[in-house]
């Protein structure tokens, strides 16, 4: 096994999310060639490749709970992958100058900074003594990623409590003043962990205070106080949120009446919390390389001296596993693409908010879309003004739009009971991070295009190894296709 091949992530997710799309599209512009001359698909290439529970990447991290090729066999079942390629098979055989082109696309994508000084967040949970709403203060932004909703599910789900009652503040670094970047895939999770891990503070404090009430005073004081949420703990559930109506006293939930007392009695009802994120501080050895001496002697290639990286790294604290297969149609005349169909499978773990999830998920890949085939940089080439940018707006650099989604798109959170992996007591709910994994996976769309393209040079004698550079344009497109006058003569 090749570990170019199993290669299927940036170094660092602290990386720019579009230099991951950039590194995945080398990476697998590579695989994809080297299939090629081997008589292979490309997705036959990266199958025989795929990571394993046990294996060790290249820069050293152990992957315990490797399910990368679950993910793959489900997404060729839910695409109908088999079925897709022959009926490509047979569109292109009937066809000349408009030709179909399939992939699918794995990657396992590393979450958190490689930095244990970065692998930290902090709440402020404050809690109103008048009708028991709660304050939480995080560190994430909410750039419309549901950063917010997540952290109120998890605060609900903590303490028991309606999520009506809780409110997250704006960010404020007056409060905050050392949070972790929202990026890596990583605003959501850190944000939701501290969140968690304050109102189990919290939690524990309120259920200690009621209980030293319970010996203090009695079981029926503290029923007529409103307070005896022991006697309503049914199914699980910590019996705050049940309403009740104590003697001389309105209707109330349990958990309002037990925050005034607290209040009365100077419990702390502000807690504040730093929580370690777990799964990334091990130190991971750095990479070596053969020496000199091990090296093969290749004509006109020298070899390397001290081949190696010094210092170690800190080990990604978990990694999602997903992948995506894409069909596209590319007019050969024109290099006009319509993206047929993508079916996407994504590793959220055990979702928290499949909706927002889903969302994500589609959006990334929608974006990531654009980068790959539209979005094209061009600057002044020469004159005074040689350096400057010329597409600064929507009529030159051509952003995502209808045409360019597919016409059909299936996304699914990849069924985890279906494996048989632990719990990840380094996941928050054993859920896992999107944003940035989704939009590498818009590379299945990029090799589609390149499998039709190979499928029309193929056909008339041309080489099936081309150059091909993303994003591919129409005149990208139009230029691989390599379309001569004498092809269409009697065409």
């Amino acid at each position: 096994q090749c570990d170019v091949c199993r290669t299927n992530t940036a170094p660092s997710t602290a990386m720019r999310s579009f230099g991951d799309v950039q590194v995945k599209n080398i990476i697998e512009n590579a695989i994809d060639d080297a299939a090629v001359v081997l008589g292979m698909t490309p997705e036959e290439m990266r199958e025989i490749n795929m990571y394993d529970t046990g294996d060790v990447t290249p820069f050293g991290q152990a992957l315990t709970f490797c399910y990368m090729k679950q993910v793959w066999a489900y997404v060729k079942e839910v695409s109908r992958y088999k079925e897709k390629r022959e009926a490509i098979k047979k569109f292109n055989a009937e066809n000349k100058w408009v030709k179909r082109g399939i992939a699918i696309i794995p990657v396992k994508y590393g979450s958190g900074y490689n930095l244990e000084q970065l692998e930290q967040a902090s709440a402020v949970v404050v809690v109103n003594n008048a009708d028991g709403t709660i304050v939480i203060h995080q560190p994430g932004v909410e750039i419309g990623q549901g950063l917010t909703t997540q952290s109120q599910q998890v605060a609900a789900y903590v303490l028991g409590i309606p999520m009506e009652m809780i409110f997250i503040d704006n960010v404020n670094t007056n409060v905050i003043p050392n949070p972790t970047s929202t990026g890596g895939s990583t605003g959501t999770p850190y944000a939701a962990e501290a969140v968690k891990q304050t109102c189990e503070q919290l939690r524990g404090r309120l259920m200690e205070f009621g209980y030293e009430l319970l010996k203090d005073y009695g079981d029926q004081w503290c029923k007529d106080q409103g307070i005896d949420f022991w006697n309503y703990t049914a199914n699980g559930g910590l019996g705050w949120a049940t309403i009740v109506k104590p003697p001389n006293k309105p209707k109330g939930m349990i958990w309002q009446f037990l925050v005034k007392i607290a209040y009365a009695k100077r419990v702390n009802l502000v807690t504040s919390f730093t929580a370690k994120i777990r799964g990334g501080e091990d130190q991971i050895p750095a990479m070596t390389f053969k020496t000199e001496a091990e090296q093969p002697d290749i004509p006109g290639i020298e070899r390397i001296k001290d081949a190696k990286l010094g210092g170690g790294v800190d080990s990604f604290v978990g990694f999602t596993y997903s992948a995506a297969c894409s069909v596209a149609e590319v007019d050969i005349l024109t290099g006009e693409v319509k993206i047929l169909s993508s079916d996407i499978v994504y590793d959220m773990g055990w979702s928290m908010n499949p909706a927002l999830d889903i969302g994500q998920v589609e959006g990334a890949f929608v974006q990531g879309v654009g980068y790959l085939l539209t979005e094209k940089l061009v600057f002044e080439p020469n004159g005074e003004n040689a350096g400057r940018l010329n597409t600064d707006n929507t009529w030159r650099y051509k952003i995502p739009a209808i045409t360019t989604i597919p016409l059909e798109m299936n996304t699914y959170l990849f069924p985890r009971d279906s494996v048989s992996v632990p719990e990840n007591p380094n996941d928050i709910f054993s859920a896992k991070e999107v944003g940035e994994p989704p939009l590498v996976l818009a590379n299945s769309v990029f090799f589609a295009v390149k499998d039709a393209i190979r499928a029309s040079r193929i056909e008339r004698d041309l080489s099936p190894l081309f150059h091909f550079d993303a994003p591919a344009t129409v005149q990208e497109v139009r230029r691989a296709c390599e379309v001569s006058e004498e092809d269409l003569v009697g065409g």
